[in-house]
C-alpha cells in the first residue's frame, strides 16, 4: 500500500506545484500588464487594478484607479483604466513611467501621485493629448 501512496502524493505535489507557478497566474483571473501592474478577480469576481508587491502572481498589492474596473488600454508608459456605470463612464490615467520608490506605509499616496482622473468621455481627448498619449497604439482588455 505505501508503494501506491507515494506515486499519488509525487503526483499531487507535481499539481499543486505547476497550479501555483507564476506562469499561471491567468488562470485564477490574473492579466500581467506590466510594471507590477495587474488586473485581478476581487473576492466579489469583479476586476480591479493592482499594483503588486508579492512576487508571484499578484497576490498582494496596492489598488490603483476605479473600484470596479471594466476595460483596461495599456503600453509600456500608461495604463487607461475604465469603469462604466448606468449613469457615465469614468477614464483613468496611470503613469507607468516613473516607478513609486516607497514601498512602507506611503506606496499608496505615491501610487495616487501617477493617477489622473476619473475623467469624464468629454475630458478624455484633452487628458490623452496633454499625457501625449495614442489610444490606438494601445493594447485593450475588454471585460465586458
Amino acid at each position: 500500500m505505501a508503494d501506491v501512496r507515494i506515486p499519488l502524493l509525487k503526483s499531487l505535489l507535481f499539481i499543486v506545484f505547476v497550479g501555483c507557478s507564476s506562469d499561471n497566474c491567468e488562470s485564477f483571473g490574473e492579466y500581467s500588464i506590466g510594471d507590477k501592474y495587474a488586473v485581478v478577480l476581487n473576492d466579489n469576481g469583479k476586476r480591479e487594478l493592482l499594483y503588486c508587491t508579492s512576487s508571484t502572481c499578484c497576490f498582494v498589492g496596492v489598488k490603483v484607479g476605479p473600484e470596479i474596473l471594466d476595460k483596461c488600454y495599456y503600453n509600456r508608459d500608461q495604463i487607461i483604466a475604465v469603469q462604466v456605470t448606468e449613469n457615465n463612464t469614468a477614464y483613468w490615467i496611470i503613469d507607468k513611467k516613473k516607478e513609486p520608490f516607497q514601498y512602507d506605509q506611503n506606496l499608496k499616496g505615491e501610487l495616487d501621485s501617477l493617477t489622473h482622473g476619473p475623467f469624464l468621455k468629454v475630458e478624455l481627448h484633452e487628458a490623452l493629448e496633454s499625457f501625449n498619449i495614442k489610444l490606438s497604439e494601445m493594447r485593450k482588455l475588454d471585460f465586458k
